[in-house]
């Protein structure tokens, strides 16, 4: 069975080309992206999907570049994207 609705992924690669297009900000799609990914248990790209138990990011794809990822689409660096978090509590 399929963990997310595949109209998920759609919406996703809807996002990407409306992005592509200039008619959304490229961050609508770095949520949308991790999402699946971390639905299809796969790592994320941005490291927008935090565990609420834990509160550290799902898996990353290439941890050590993900803040370049992020600054790309317009996110702060996910060290402070966590702090913010963890103040909030």
């Amino acid at each position: 069975m399929e963990r997310h609705p595949p109209g998920q992924l759609l919406c996703r690669d809807l996002i990407a080309q409306a992005v592509a297009d200039g008619r959304c900000p490229p961050a609508q799609h770095a949520y949308i992206a991790d999402h699946c990914a971390v639905e299809l248990g796969e790592p994320q790209f941005y490291g927008t999907r935090v565990n609420p138990v834990t509160l550290r990011p799902y898996a990353l794809r290439r941890p050590g570049t993900v803040d370049e990822r992020r600054r790309d689409v317009g996110l702060c660096p996910l060290d402070e994207q966590m702090r913010a978090l963890r103040e909030r509590g």
